[in-house]
C-alpha cells in the first residue's frame, strides 16, 4: 500500500524510478522494473493528505485499475469462496457443496474486511467441514451471526411498530430520568 510508505522512503523510491538505477555505497547499478502498487483509497486523495508525494502518484499512475469492494461485487462472492476453498483443500477431497442458505449468507454479507476476510471465513469454513457439505453451522461467528439476524427480521421491525414499543421506551427513559 504506497499511502502506508514512509514519507522520508518516498523521494529515494521517486528517484530510483526516474533515473531507472539503484544507488549504494559501492556505485549505481541499472535496474529495470515495473512496479505494482496499491492504495486504499485513491491516489489523488493521498497526496492531497500529505501521505505521499504527488510526483510519486504521477510516476505510478502510468495504469490504474479500480476494483470495487467486495460487497458491490454480489456476483464475485460465490465464486471467490469456491475458489479459496480449492485452493486451501486436498485436491483429493473435492470441494463440498454449499447449501443455498449459506450461499445467501455469503452474498447478504457486507465482507468489511474484503477479500482477506473472505478467504479467512473460508479456511474457517474448510476446517470444519468434512461430511461434504457447507451448512450454517460450519460458517465463523460474524457469518453465523448474519444468519441469526436474517431469521428473523420481521420480529424487530413488528416490535417498533407496536405500541408497546412506544410504551417500553417510555418506562426506560422514566427509569434512567428518575436514577440521576
Amino acid at each position: 500500500d504506497v499511502g502506508s510508505l514512509p514519507i522520508g522512503i518516498q523521494p529515494r523510491l521517486l528517484k530510483t524510478l526516474r533515473e531507472k538505477q539503484v544507488q549504494s555505497p559501492g556505485g549505481a547499478w541499472p535496474i529495470d522494473v515495473q512496479l505494482i502498487s496499491t492504495a486504499v483509497g485513491s491516489p489523488s486523495s493521498l497526496s492531497a493528505g500529505d501521505k505521499i508525494m504527488p510526483e510519486l502518484v504521477s510516476i505510478l499512475g502510468v495504469f490504474k485499475l479500480e476494483i470495487k469492494p467486495l460487497r458491490e461485487r454480489p456476483d464475485d462472492i460465490v465464486p471467490l469462496a469456491i475458489h479459496f476453498l480449492s485452493r486451501n483443500r486436498d485436491p483429493a477431497a473435492g470441494i463440498p457443496a454449499v447449501d443455498a442458505e449459506v450461499r445467501e449468507i455469503l452474498m447478504r454479507y457486507k465482507w468489511p474486511g474484503n477479500v482477506v476476510e473472505m478467504e479467512n471465513a473460508v479456511k474457517h469454513i474448510g476446517g470444519k467441514t468434512h461430511d461434504g457439505r457447507i451448512k450454517v453451522a460450519d460458517l465463523p461467528n460474524a457469518l453465523a451471526g448474519e444468519a441469526k439476524q436474517s431469521s428473523r427480521p420481521d420480529l424487530a421491525a413488528d416490535f417498533m411498530k407496536s405500541e408497546h414499543w412506544a410504551k417500553s421506551l417510555k418506562e426506560y427513559l422514566k427509569g434512567s430520568l428518575a436514577k440521576k
